[in-house]
């Protein structure tokens, strides 16, 4: 879930993409761009042994400057998969809302609040240079 609309075009390799649980595309590179419309829950994969290289463009992009890259940058820029307590860190500082069983969005925001911010006493803050 994000608070604007998003873009996903795949520039090397293809994705999975999954929109409001409404069933999963595959978006291979030169394909149409992935439309995610604000306040959608979405998830997207790659696939496993591929190189996969992803451009999101965030509408109205001025908004956000360095603001996505460092979001990124922090969710996926560390060795290996982030842990519980650091995806809380990253989903608090960032617009990552994890669909939680229910499919009640104000529940994932509280999640996030709560549990998120707890996170910011045990895990290290975001870097705010890239």
């Amino acid at each position: 879930m994000c608070y604007h609309d998003e873009y996903l075009t795949v520039l090397e390799g293809r994705i999975e993409a999954n929109l409001e649980g409404k069933g999963k595309t595959v978006i291979n590179a030169g394909d149409e761009a992935f439309f995610v419309p604000r306040w959608h829950v979405h998830s997207m994969k790659g696939f496993q042994g591929e190189k996969t290289v992803l451009r999101e463009t965030a509408v109205p992009a001025e908004t956000w400057g360095l603001g996505k890259a460092l979001f990124f940058n922090d969710a996926l820029g560390q060795d290996g998969r982030p842990g519980f307590w650091r995806l809380l860190r990253v989903a608090y500082d960032g617009d990552l809302y994890p669909p939680l069983p229910g499919g009640i969005k104000f529940i994932d925001q509280a999640f996030v609040t709560v549990l998120g911010f707890i996170a910011k006493f045990f895990v290290q803050a975001k870097e705010q240079t890239l």
